[in-house]
């Protein structure tokens, strides 16, 4: 199964793509392994050039029935729960990131003299 989105914001500067694919076999009953990997790119452009690019494996064991649809149906769920989990490290990525490393790489005062501000900007994303 191949999943793919794009997604462009030129006016505001963004651009980026989600790219999935999972593999397994139906052929027989029983558990057998889902395996995925998910693609992300997203790129940021203004005042800079900003990219993210990550790429996440997974391996989960799914039960295949005889009924079609209840297989994909259990196919589609195990896809869901990767993929939410996915997102879900993404957002602590950012958030970790936003609170160590930016602030440990920013200046206490800009170019202009003046306070950066950064820890207006706690618990926030």
């Amino acid at each position: 199964m191949i999943m793919t989105a794009k997604n462009m914001n030129l006016s505001n500067y963004w651009s980026g793509g989600w790219r999935s694919l999972y593999t397994i076999n139906v052929n027989s009953k029983g558990t057998k392994d889902l395996n995925g990997i998910v693609k992300l790119n997203v790129h940021y452009f203004e005042d800079g050039n900003v990219q993210l690019t990550t790429e996440f494996k997974s391996k989960v064991s799914v039960k295949i029935d005889a009924d079609p649809d209840t297989t994909g149906e259990t196919i589609a769920a195990a896809v869901d729960k990767v993929e939410s989990e996915f997102q879900k490290n993404l957002e602590e990525f950012y958030v970790d990131i936003h609170d160590n490393a930016f602030k440990a790489m920013s200046r206490f005062l800009t170019e202009n003299q003046k306070e950066n501000g950064l820890g207006k900007f706690d618990g926030h994303v």
